[in-house]
Order: structure tokens, then C-alpha cells, then sequence
């Protein structure tokens, strides 16, 4: 196989997506399961670590994955949210979705929902797209953004220096750029917003409100970092904040004063 594959070069390949097919096979990520026993399935049980996807998932999923556990981003992955799903795609003009052939995959659909801000770190997307992923959170919103979105089949070639773009695969000599990402331990720019929790248990949220899943709790008096300088106005009330991950969570203003 070439690479880059395009999204619009799939039903060439591999003719209508259907299930069973010869392409599909389990892929098996359980060598990594140490650094995933927190991770949910979409039905809210422990994930297996395997996933049901196309056989060229296989190589660089494993690459992708082996980036997270090595660069310390494992632990911003909440959920596997799923691979093969054979429909038209919720936006575009393709008449299937990439899901449809499972040669793409959902992570934390919670706090990146399809048309939704994303909230997935710099660090933890440039693992999958130095791996040969495209990111969904790179798509216009006129063409549907999503955030959870990882696929293996490009809609275009990218030509800007977006630091998120794809890395085209390469299965005989990976292509893997420098970890450039900021974590949260890195001494924080003079200018970054900090605050003081105030609450004595206070709920660190995956998206700005209750609704949202609770990621953690953080007890008072501790110090945390704005992780934008602005947040987006339909977040009213509530901050976003660095993790030590490497991602962002949400806290309630209502319970944090300026540090």
C-alpha cells in the first residue's frame, strides 16, 4: 500500500465496506495495558485493549499507542469510543465514512463530540498524526469537525506547517518526529493565569459543565494553570485548566479565586 492513502482512493481498494470482509481482524493492543487500566469501552466497561478494525490499522496503532505510554499521554485517554461503523459520513460529500472500512478510530467522545471545541492536547494527537493519522480536529467547522476523529485515510494532503498535520505512514521506516509538546510540569510563561481552589473536594470535569464526566477531584488550596488565555464564551462559568497529563479539564469558577 501507498501512503498517503485518500479517504476518495477506499472503495477503489476495497470495494463497499461490509462486515465480514478480508480486511477486518482483531488488533491487538494488550502489550500496553499497563498504562490502560483506567480507559472505559464505549458501553462504560473496562476496555479489552483490542480493537476490530482494517489489518493496515494495525502497524501504526501500535506505533501510535507506544508513543502515548512512552511520552507520558496515556493517561489523558478516557475512552475508546469505536472503529468500524459502516454509514455515509455525518458531513463531506463521500457517500461512506472511513468508519465504514474501520480504517479510523474515536478516543474521549465525551469532551470532543463531533461539531464540539476539542480539548485533546497537542502532545496526544501529534502521537496518532506522526503515526499517519489525519485528526478530525484539524476539519473546518463548515465541513464538521471532530475531535475524537483519528483515520488512517487523508481527506487531502496538507501543505501548511500546522505542527498537527499527518505524517505520512511509512511501514518500512517510520517516520517519528521530536516530542515538541509542552507537559504541565514545564515552568509556566510569567503571563499564564493561575488560581487557588477554594472548595475542600472540587470535581476536575471533561468539558465545561456538570454534564460533562468527572476526570479527577483536586482538594483545596492547590494551585492550577490556565491552559488558554481566553476561554470560549459558551463556557461561561468555568475554567479550563492544564493537567498533569498534558490535556485540559474543567473547574467551576465558583470554587477558585486568583493565585
Amino acid at each position: 500500500m501507498k501512503y498517503p492513502l485518500l479517504q476518495s482512493q477506499l472503495l477503489g481498494e476495497f470495494g463497499k465496506p461490509r462486515d465480514p470482509a478480508p480486511y477486518l481482524k482483531i488488533i491487538d493492543l494488550r502489550e500496553y495495558a499497563s498504562y490502560l487500566e483506567h480507559v472505559r469501552d464505549f458501553n462504560g466497561n473496562p476496555w479489552s485493549c483490542r480493537i476490530y478494525g482494517h489489518e493496515l490499522l494495525e502497524a501504526p496503532l501500535k506505533a501510535a499507542f507506544r508513543l502515548l505510554c512512552e511520552r507520558g499521554f496515556a493517561g489523558e485517554l478516557r475512552t475508546y469510543d469505536g472503529c468500524l461503523c459502516i454509514r455515509p459520513p455525518r458531513g463531506g460529500s463521500m457517500p461512506y465514512s472511513t468508519h465504514a472500512w474501520a480504517i479510523a478510530i474515536d478516543l474521549n467522545a465525551g469532551s470532543n463530540p463531533y461539531g464540539g471545541r476539542p480539548t485533546l492536547s497537542e502532545g496526544f494527537v501529534q502521537c496518532f498524526t506522526q503515526c499517519g493519522f489525519e485528526w478530525g480536529g484539524l476539519w473546518k467547522p463548515d465541513s464538521g469537525r471532530d475531535g475524537m476523529h483519528f483515520q488512517l485515510a487523508w481527506t487531502r494532503v496538507r501543505t501548511d506547517n500546522n505542527p498537527l498535520n499527518p505524517v505520512a505512514w511509512n511501514p518500512e521506516a517510520p517516520t517519528i518526529l521530536p516530542d515538541t509538546a509542552k507537559r504541565s510540569e514545564a515552568p509556566q510563561e510569567a503571563s499564564a493565569k493561575k488560581y487557588r481552589v477554594t472548595a475542600s473536594r472540587l470535581n476536575i470535569r471533561s468539558g465545561p459543565g456538570t454534564e460533562y464526566e468527572v476526570l479527577g477531584q483536586i482538594s483545596s488550596g492547590e494551585i492550577v494553570a490556565l491552559a488558554e488565555n481566553e476561554a470560549p464564551a459558551e463556557a461561561s462559568g468555568w475554567v479550563p485548566v492544564l493537567l498533569e497529563s498534558g490535556g485540559i479539564g474543567w473547574l467551576s469558577e465558583d470554587y477558585l479565586e486568583e493565585a
